[in-house]
């Protein structure tokens, strides 16, 4: 008897155990960790909460358990609400925490800031919590993750900055904190994630420059910067990233030239920089890249598309909308075989560019920027004058109207006055058209024509509004005198063949007179004294424009 009753408490006790065990087969730090997330976070409104609280933790929606711990926690949209508990920190062998929500759902998931315990999870490799209007800094504690592969924090109201501590994580692969509110810097201490790949920090508030560390970072594929407000150049080292394939800083404030060394990038597809304040040329080399597509939308970049683009069969993308640029090569090879896309409106092209390509339907150039320059001018009665708004191309017709209403019409552009009368003042303007180009229409600026009736106006109505700066101003040595002069005055405005710079001292003295380069003209004034002098653009004897200029010694 007493044998059997030993086999029996025997037998309870085993299916006991076996009992417990089912119940019990993850670390009891974990269910309560779980339990916490449970409570705090709206887990009885949760839409899919399948077996929470009642079944085996592995059974659990979300979660899978490993040799008794809690390895995974993946939901997505489910009404997670409220702030992740302290007590997240004891699931110590959690490898993956993803909470998204759905992009059908934005932000159905709602939670609070990131508590500094989740520095503790330093198992984890995997941290993505997205669109899911997390508010607060980047806790400083994200730097003890040393682990993680992958962090994604996208699509959230985070603000602060970005914590140096994010240096770091040097197995990071993936740093996506893009679509936030984050402000500051972009910390140096990133350019010790050496094995990173894909790094975003776009649509955010982060201000300054772009640290030139991030060139050293040999294994990054996509760089994305835009929707920010940086500022500066874009450093040339980032062309010495030979794996980079996107390079982005769309919407921000850089200036400044496109570097060279992005020739070095081979691997380069997008090459992003619309809306900014960029100048310079474009880089002949990257029409040498297969398969790229490059932005350069709303700048003030100059020259020519490079006639690289037209000398290879790579299919090709060049959005360059609202620039200065004032050419372009010959695509007509290209008529048949659509792999080019080029958007050239809004820049300083005219007929010229166009007419030998009429049949490659793929650039989009209308409209162009009206040519020349606006004139407001006066002329003295009984003189002549004359006044032009000739372009490039060899079949064009120009319309001139006084007053809105149509005035006169020929091939030459020319518009003349052979003996001026009072009848003739006015504003006229001019349009030109191209039978070869029949998409594009260009517009003269207006010419605004007044009666000079004390006779000291300027009888040949060349003066056009051209710019010129001086710097540094005051100086002391020597100055650079930066001037803008159109091409197509230059080219077409053939009356002018004059351009000067003459400096008079503040008694009307005429000190010095300089022959004018297009472009850029350096003056010594070693031997002014110090004082303030008149410095006066002329074409032709006229007086365009004048400015000071101050010498200290």
């Amino acid at each position: 008897m007493f044998l059997f009753m030993k086999k029996e408490i025997a037998f309870l006790l085993i299916m006991f155990l076996i009992a417990a065990k089912s119940y019990t087969q993850v670390n009891v730090n974990d269910s309560l960790a779980l339990v916490d997330i449970y409570d705090n976070m709206n887990g009885t409104n949760w839409p899919n909460s399948s077996n929470w609280l009642t079944g085996n933790v592995s059974t659990w929606y979300g979660i899978t358990v490993q040799n008794h711990r809690v390895i995974r926690f993946i939901a997505g949209s489910n009404k997670i609400l409220g702030t992740l508990p302290s007590s997240i920190e004891n699931l110590t062998d959690l490898r993956t925490l993803v909470l998204i929500s759905n992009t059908s759902s934005y932000y159905e998931n709602h939670i609070g800031p990131l508590p500094p315990e989740i520095g503790n999870l330093q198992n984890l490799d995997t941290l993505r919590i997205e669109y899911c209007y997390v508010p607060g800094e980047i806790p400083q504690t994200i730097g003890n993750l040393t682990n993680l592969k992958v962090l994604n924090l996208s699509n959230n109201n985070l603000t602060g900055s970005i914590p140096a501590s994010i240096g770091n994580l040097v197995n990071l692969k993936y740093l996506n904190l893009s679509v936030n509110n984050i402000t500051g810097f972009i910390p140096v201490e990133i350019e010790n994630l050496m094995n990173i790949k894909y790094l975003q920090l776009g649509v955010n508030l982060l201000t300054g420059t772009i640290p030139s560390e991030l060139g050293s970072l040999n294994n990054l594929k996509e760089l994305g910067l835009a929707g920010n407000q940086l500022t500066g150049i874009i450093p040339p080292q980032i062309g010495n990233i030979d794996s980079l394939e996107l390079f982005s800083v769309l919407n921000n404030q850089i200036i400044k030239y496109i570097p060279s060394e992005f020739c070095n990038c081979t691997k380069l597809k997008w090459l992003v920089l619309s809306n900014n304040q960029m100048s310079g040329t474009i880089p002949p080399c990257l029409g040498l890249k297969p398969e790229i597509t490059i932005g350069l939308d709303n700048n003030h970049f100059s020259g020519a598309i490079p006639e690289t683009f037209a000398s290879n069969n790579y299919y090709q993308t060049v959005s360059a909308y609202n620039n200065d640029l004032d050419s372009m090569p010959d695509f007509s090879a290209f008529c048949q075989t659509p792999i080019k896309g080029i958007d050239v409106r809004s820049n300083k092209m005219t007929f010229e560019d166009f007419e030998m390509q009429a049949c490659f339907v793929h650039p989009i150039y209308w409209p162009q920027d009206s040519v020349h320059c606006p004139i407001d001018t006066m002329i003295t009665i009984n003189t002549q004058a004359s006044f032009t708004a000739q372009v490039g191309g060899t079949a064009n017709y120009y319309s001139w109207r006084k007053n809105g209403a149509a005035y006169t019409s020929n091939a030459s552009g020319e518009l003349n006055f052979s003996n001026f009368t009072a009848a003739d003042t006015g504003v006229y303007t001019c349009t030109i058209t191209n039978p070869i180009v029949p998409n594009l229409t260009l517009y003269r600026y207006p010419i605004h024509i007044g009666l000079d009736t004390n006779g000291v106006g300027i009888p040949y109505t060349q003066k056009e509004e051209f710019e010129f700066s001086i710097a540094p101003n005051p100086v002391n040595s020597s100055a650079v005198i930066k001037t803008q002069i159109p091409k197509r005055i230059r080219n077409y405005e053939l009356g002018i063949t004059n351009w000067e710079l003459q400096i008079t001292n503040s008694l009307g003295v005429l000190v010095k007179t300089y022959q004018l380069s297009y472009d850029v003209t350096e003056i010594s004034v070693t031997d002014f004294s110090s004082g303030i002098y008149s410095v006066q653009l002329k074409a032709n004897g006229h007086v365009l424009q004048t400015k000071k200029m101050v010498v200290v010694r």
